[in-house]
């Protein structure tokens, strides 16, 4: 996982040399070496939640890129489009995406119901992601 300073896109945004040059890259640094991701969610204090395709799990990334597996279970298959809501849960939808038609040789062998988890944190989402 890399990460950019969001005032080198915004400079971007309004800046087509900058966009479209090399400089902008050369902002880009790496944060944390993450495994195959499904998806990711922030919170409020910088933490990203990254899950973890390939071994069930959601890695909580601190914002000095410290990672720790926050929950491993054999049902997080392949969650996607995790949220944080306003009451403190990461909902983690076990979407199976590794299970259907793409991945499955043509067959489809996605389990219903689908689950959707929730942990409850101890921080709630950016006050930008719910404004």
């Amino acid at each position: 996982m890399s990460r950019i300073k969001t005032t080198y896109l915004d400079q971007a945004f309004y800046n087509s040399s900058l966009a479209e040059g090399p400089e902008l890259e050369s902002y880009v640094e790496p944060f944390a070496h993450t495994p195959s991701t499904g998806g990711t969610a922030i919170d409020a204090a910088g933490t990203v939640y990254n899950s973890d395709t390939d071994s069930q799990r959601i890695i909580a990334i601190a914002p000095n890129g410290t990672m720790a597996t926050l929950v491993q279970d054999s049902r997080l298959l392949w969650v996607d489009a995790m949220w944080i809501d306003t009451r403190q849960r990461l909902w983690l939808p076990a979407a199976q995406l590794n299970r259907g038609v793409p991945f499955g040789d043509g067959t489809n062998r996605i389990v219903k119901p689908l689950l959707v988890f929730t942990l409850q944190l101890d921080v709630g989402p950016p006050a930008n992601d719910h404004a």
